[in-house]
């Protein structure tokens, strides 16, 4: 307002002087007008300064809210991976007339794979794997809470029997896998999975099984022969979902289980890992790796397989768990 009065007393002054030349009065007018702009820019970069300045005090409080958060899911993750590393099997353990053996590798963002070996009895083993759909925390609770419930003595596992000396005999598979589809709703766990359950009776050499949506486990025969456990249902969790005239329940099929022979159980995260160029492992490959091997040892064929996926990946990290359970009836 002062500079505005000013430059009108200037005008004023000059138009009251004869002579007073044009360019004067359009000099004094590009001087007023410069100093104006200057000023009024000065004002605009303060403004913008403190704009800046209290945005970047938010990005950087932002920031590290965003890095608090991922330290705290990195952190829930690896706990995760440690209680899922936990539930496996000891090894080596006291598994009577069987050789087992198995490769285990969690993937980055850690999912949903089980896998376990229950001693029913002197002679009967009841041996499973399993797959939670998705990844992280919520897959890696539901696997737990399964491990849990399928317990040895839980009602999963084993009925009352008064025919036999301990009280209670062991759950048919298809029955296990029937009461695990009725107590894992996706509805309430927002989750279903994949599964197979055997009872592996070492003294009438037989293998009973039932299997829900499952990658086929591969029996392998002594004499080279293959065949794969197909025999089962759908995915446990949808039942309520599935049209009742399409649900045909859980089947289950009892094969001969003689020495020699070996059984290997593996989930998805095998089959369908990828290299680098976005090719699949594929059941064809893994198979025809389990049948070139088949004269030696279970760890020495685990071996090969792992060996042979390592080669295969090229240093590519899994999107998936991998897991391969292998077994063989001893002489």
């Amino acid at each position: 307002m002062q500079d505005h009065s000013s430059l009108t007393e200037h005008l004023r002054t000059l138009k009251e002087r004869p002579g007073v030349a044009s360019d004067q009065l359009r000099n004094l007018l590009e001087y007023w007008a410069a100093r104006h702009d200057s000023a009024a820019s000065i004002r605009l970069l303060q403004t913008l300064v403190l704009k800046y300045a209290s945005a970047e005090k938010d990005l950087y409080r932002l920031n590290r809210e965003l890095l608090a958060k991922q330290e705290r899911i990195e952190e829930d993750l690896a706990a995760a991976a440690e209680i899922q590393r936990s539930l496996l099997p000891r090894k080596p353990g006291d598994y009577g007339p069987l050789e087992i053996e198995w490769m285990f590798q969690p993937s980055a963002q850690i999912g949903g794979d089980i896998f376990n070996l229950i001693r029913l009895a002197d002679h009967l083993w009841a041996i499973y794997t399993l797959d939670i759909s998705g990844h992280g925390v919520p897959a890696a609770m539901v696997a737990v809470s399964v491990y849990q419930a399928l317990q040895p003595g839980s009602n999963f596992v084993s009925r009352p029997d008064a025919r036999v000396a301990q009280g209670e005999s062991p759950q048919r598979p298809a029955e296990v896998l029937k009461a695990l589809d009725a107590g894992y709703p996706f509805e309430r766990f927002s989750n279903f999975f994949t599964m197979v359950y055997l009872i592996l009776d070492t003294a009438a050499r037989t293998l009973t099984y039932s299997n829900a949506g499952h990658p086929r486990p591969v029996l392998l025969r002594r004499d080279g022969r293959v065949k794969l456990l197909k025999r089962g249902g759908p995915f446990i969790g949808l039942f309520g979902i599935r049209l009742p005239e399409a649900d045909d329940g859980f089947m289950e099929e009892q094969v001969a289980f003689s020495p020699g022979d070996k059984l290997f159980l593996y989930t998805d995260g095998l089959n369908e890992y990828m290299d680098p160029d976005g090719e699949m492992f594929g059941n064809q490959r893994l198979h025809a790796l389990l049948k070139d091997h088949s004269a030696e040892s279970v760890s020495a064929i685990i071996a090969a397989v792992r060996a042979a996926w390592l080669d295969f990946g090229r240093g590519a990290p899994p999107a998936d768990d991998v897991t391969l359970v292998g077994i063989e009836l001893k002489a």
